[in-house]
C-alpha cells in the first residue's frame, strides 16, 4: 500500500502525504492528524543512535562468518 502511494506521489509529483490521504485505505485507517504524527521525523530523532547500533549489529553478524573463513 505504501509503495503504491509512493509511486502515485512520484508520478503525480505531489507530496507523499497528499497521495496517502487520497488513498481510501489510508484515509479509512488514519486521520490527517495521525498521519502528520507518523510522518513527522522529529519523533524519531532520539532513536537514531539505537537504529545505527542495530544496523551495525546486523552488519557485524553478516561479517563474522566471512572473517572466519579467511582465518
Amino acid at each position: 500500500m505504501v509503495r503504491a502511494c509512493v509511486g502515485a506521489a512520484e508520478a503525480r509529483r505531489v507530496p507523499l502525504r497528499t497521495a496517502l490521504l487520497e488513498d481510501a485505505r489510508v484515509s479509512a485507517a488514519i486521520s490527517p492528524t495521525e498521519l502528520d504524527e507518523v510522518l513527522d521525523p522529529h519523533g524519531r530523532l532520539g532513536t537514531a543512535s539505537q537504529m545505527i547500533d542495530a544496523a551495525l549489529r546486523v552488519k557485524e553478524v553478516r561479517w563474522i562468518p566471512i572473517a572466519m573463513k579467511g582465518g
